[in-house]
């Protein structure tokens, strides 16, 4: 992704009830800047510099993150806020894997 541009899945929720497949929501999505492939949909809306939307509902078993050195790596959330995916996961590979599981 071009210098200044990035997208992010920001909301990703998995289902906690035993039986059940893990799999993930995606149920909110912002874009900065547009390129080709980057263009935020219609009802998008901009704010604070980010397209944010809702995207078509999908039921996914893994997300697949490309990350590289040259462009900004992804924020992970959680309970205790925001911190870069790279403060727990190398970033050296091409792309990080991130699947739905049941946690105990």
């Amino acid at each position: 992704m071009p210098p200044g541009q990035s997208a992010s899945a920001d909301e990703v929720h998995a289902p906690t009830q035993v039986g059940q497949t893990p799999t993930l929501h995606i149920v909110r999505a912002r874009i900065r800047g547009s390129a080709a492939g980057m263009k935020p949909p219609a009802d998008a809306v901009l704010r604070n510099g980010w397209f944010e939307y809702t995207p078509t509902p999908s039921l996914v078993s893994e997300l697949r993150l490309t990350r590289s050195e040259f462009t900004a790596d992804y924020d992970w959330c959680n309970a205790g806020g925001y911190q870069p995916m790279s403060n727990f996961i190398a970033a050296s590979a091409d792309t990080t894997r991130a699947r739905a599981c049941f946690g105990k």
